[in-house]
């Protein structure tokens, strides 16, 4: 009785299993070259970490690899890259006495400078500094 039970079961698994083990009617060519093509297009993701294939990363950039290189030639001139791997704190916050506050570029031209030195001259409002100061 127990060899028929035991039986029984073994075959009631391996015909449960048949279908997992039905062979596919592409060769082993036709499927590389599948994978290959699919590889070309970008179908195929290489980091499962994110759900994004190669040529999405590509179409999503839009800069070229000099305005990348300038972008963080930038960043790493106003520190404003982080410190550490953690990321918690960016290097001109860890730092400020080095990197400083940013200076903005005068809006006036050369000539309204001129006027407005001109003009405080003229009204008495520029106070020169004592000699040897």
């Amino acid at each position: 009785m127990k060899v028929l039970t035991i039986t029984s079961a073994v075959l009631i698994t391996l015909a449960g299993a048949a279908p997992a083990f039905a062979q596919s009617t592409l060769t082993r060519d036709q499927v590389r070259a599948e994978v290959l093509q699919a590889n070309r297009n970008g179908g195929i993701s290489r980091n499962s970490d994110y759900d994004v294939t190669p040529n999405d990363l590509v179409k999503s950039g839009g800069k070229t690899r000099a305005e990348v290189k300038a972008e963080l030639a930038e960043a790493i001139r106003t520190g404003d890259v982080y410190a550490s791997r953690d990321g918690d704190i960016l290097l001109n916050e860890l730092f400020p006495d080095v990197y400083g506050p940013e200076i903005q570029a005068s809006q006036l031209t050369r000539a309204q400078v001129k006027a407005e030195l001109a003009e405080a001259i003229r009204t008495g409002s520029l106070v020169r500094a004592p000699e040897g100061v």
